[in-house]
């Protein structure tokens, strides 16, 4: 968001970080049928299994979208989140395409996430095993804490 007129623009990285070979973009939604194409990669099931509308709605209905693109504008990642802007967001997810994983993206996103949201605590929940590149990002796993779900109802 731009800090003056708090309209969303796009900005080439994170603050304080050096030049890389990607954008990350604030403030403009990626097209559905790319995030199906990236969870399809990332083996968050098959293409096949999501609706494009289905995607739109939720890309609509997210209080914040950052994604990156590669230097040709495709979709290299993207997190989202949700919250009251007061107190509390959470991130929803944070998907970066193997090809580009471990070469700073996730950490990109996740800084400006940081950076947008500076004044609310931000929680989220992640798989096993991915602790370390959370904490190197500043979050602490919550010993007292448990993440529950509940499946949709048809």
């Amino acid at each position: 968001m731009d800090r003056d007129s708090g309209r969303p623009v796009g900005v080439t990285t994170a603050a304080n970080s050096r030049e890389r070979p990607f954008l990350v973009v604030v403030g403009k939604r990626p097209e559905a049928a790319d995030v199906i194409a990236l969870y399809d990669a990332v083996g968050w099931g098959e293409a096949d299994d999501y609706d494009e509308d289905s995607i739109r709605s939720a890309l609509a209905n997210t209080l914040c979208i950052i994604h990156a693109t590669d230097p040709d504008g495709r979709l290299i990642g993207f997190a989202r989140l949700f919250g009251d802007g007061i107190f509390h967001t959470s991130l929803a997810e944070i998907v970066v395409h193997p090809n580009w994983q471990r070469k700073g993206v996730g950490a990109a996103l996740l800084a400006e996430a940081c950076e947008l949201c500076a004044g609310t605590s931000i929680f989220l929940e992640t798989f096993r095993g991915q602790e370390p590149f959370f904490e190197s990002c500043g979050f602490s796993v919550k010993s007292h804490m448990v993440v529950m779900s509940r499946r949709r109802q048809s």
